[in-house]
């Protein structure tokens, strides 16, 4: 059987206009898994969705730590649920608190 050997010049924008729906979003599920193990692009990826949409917290795009992702992400949650708190709890949150003011 011969073999041939070919080459096609296309552009990524015109692979991505040519996808489906469903293509799309599997192309950004894979761009995403793909930036979980590369810091740079995860942070090219943060940069460019707050550039696209600005109202979306998406945390720091600078090197921050997962440590300290995970510390904001408790902050908010306490934050969120300051009224469902019981004031025990509260008073242990103020207490932590006001040692570092």
């Amino acid at each position: 059987m011969p073999e041939f050997e070919s080459t096609v010049d296309v552009e990524v924008y015109e692979i991505i206009d040519a996808c489906s729906y469903r293509e799309k979003i599997e192309l950004v599920n894979k761009i995403v898994e793909e930036c979980t193990n590369n810091s740079a692009m995860e942070k090219e990826l943060r940069s460019s969705l707050a550039e696209h949409f600005p109202s979306i917290n998406l945390g720091s795009v600078d090197n921050t730590t997962f440590d300290h992702e995970v510390f904001i992400k408790s902050l908010e949650a306490l934050l969120s649920s300051y009224y469902s708190l019981p004031n025990e709890t509260i008073e242990t949150i103020n207490s932590l608190a006001s040692r570092f003011k």
